[in-house]
């Protein structure tokens, strides 16, 4: 449904990865946490080919 998030864990859910496999002091749990903040769609949008793929 719109608008609704399921409160079940999935293997893809990356939050339910990093949050049990990746140690909270590790680089790369920074950069999941901060990532956004971080860096914008925009900053890759020229790695990605405008007329072939999938629609999102």
């Amino acid at each position: 449904m719109m608008g609704k998030k399921s409160s079940q864990k999935s293997f893809h859910d990356a939050d339910y990865i990093c949050e049990d496999v990746v140690p909270k002091d590790s680089f790369y749990h920074s950069l999941h946490r901060l990532g956004s903040s971080l860096f914008d769609d925009e900053d890759f949008a020229e790695m990605y080919c405008e007329d072939n793929g999938r629609e999102s």
